[in-house]
């Protein structure tokens, strides 16, 4: 399911750390743990405050965000509202790279894509050189 479009990249590694995670007799407790938790800041609540001025008087920084729309997690059509929505939040600090033919972990999935879009965006960004 998370690497439902390249399987193939979802090498021994980490199926072994996933499934040792899932079966160790303490993982019930890591999950009930999170219930204890405070509640996670959606990511466009989070993005939104991005290009904000910080107590540092700093104006935030500028953000990648790398989805990929064929994610299957959620939903193909989840994934490209959610691209659709980052876009609009703060487009002055925030770039949003949707890949198309990848799902869930792009980064595994199309690493080739995501390294392109990175070298894209580094060269771009207001902080080079500094």
């Amino acid at each position: 399911l998370i690497y439902g479009n390249r399987i193939e990249n979802a090498d021994p590694s980490v199926v072994y750390a996933i499934q040792q995670s899932a079966m160790h007799p303490g993982s019930a407790n890591v999950i009930g743990s999170g219930q204890k938790l405070a509640p996670n800041r959606p990511l466009n609540e989070v993005l939104m405050g991005v290009g904000e001025e910080g107590d540092d008087g700093n104006s935030g920084f500028p953000t990648l965000v790398v989805m990929g729309l064929e994610d299957q997690v959620s939903s193909p059509a989840a994934a490209q509202a959610r691209a659709e929505l980052f876009c609009k939040l703060t487009p002055e600090t925030v770039t949003v790279e949707k890949i198309g033919d990848s799902g869930h972990c792009p980064h595994d999935e199309t690493p080739e894509k995501v390294a392109k879009a990175m070298l894209k965006w580094f060269a771009s960004s207001p902080l080079q050189g500094k």
